[in-house]
């Protein structure tokens, strides 16, 4: 058996791994997009009687789903979700370019940053995530790759595009201490 690394789709170090603070996303609930991020992962091939090897990955990136929702009436007519951006507090690195083991993610080395910003369907105001009225991942879950670890401040800004009006606006909520764990995806569903 031999250990194996996965450290993203375009990566040429099996050493590092990098987290982009710019990520995009065209269509909701859908995480091809994530190999080029920064996902990454370990794993053990071993050999199979025929020769072949076989391996399953224990992803070490964390991931945030994000289901921006408005309680008081559908939105998905006039409104949609541009971009969301995650800050956390300064010295916390959600992304940048990490030291890469065996062990999963290290510190980070170069390009530390505590923003990543996700687009959301291109890069016009117009395009976007519809906003239901309640939290349903088919019509606007939004996956982020973000270091793991424990945020103590943790800004999420959701920046809205209403065709009507033809006005672009942003809504913030602060949260504190969010738990980002290895492998795992925290779900994030917010009343705008």
């Amino acid at each position: 058996s031999y250990p194996v690394r996965y450290t993203g789709n375009a990566s040429t170090s099996g050493n590092t791994v990098t987290i982009a603070t710019s990520q995009n996303q065209d269509e909701a609930n859908n995480a091809t997009q994530l190999g080029t991020v920064g996902d990454c992962g370990v794993g053990t091939a071993t050999r199979q009687t025929d020769g072949s090897y076989k391996f399953t990955l224990s992803h070490k990136a964390s991931y945030i789903t994000f289901m921006p929702y408005y309680s008081k009436e559908e939105l998905d007519a006039s409104a949609v979700v541009t971009q969301i951006n995650v800050t956390a507090a300064n010295g916390e690195s959600l992304a940048g370019k990490f030291n890469f083991s065996d062990n999963g993610l290290g510190t980070a080395i170069s390009s530390s940053s505590n923003s990543v910003t996700l687009t959301l369907n291109g890069t016009t105001p117009t395009t976007g995530f519809p906003i239901p009225k309640a939290a349903t991942a088919s019509k606007n879950a939004a996956i982020m790759v973000v270091a793991p670890g424990t945020y103590s401040t943790f800004k999420v800004t959701y920046t809205l595009y209403d065709s009507v009006t033809g006005t672009e606006s942003t809504i913030s909520y602060t949260y504190r201490n969010i738990k980002c764990n290895a492998g795992k995806n925290q779900k994030i569903s917010t009343d705008l």
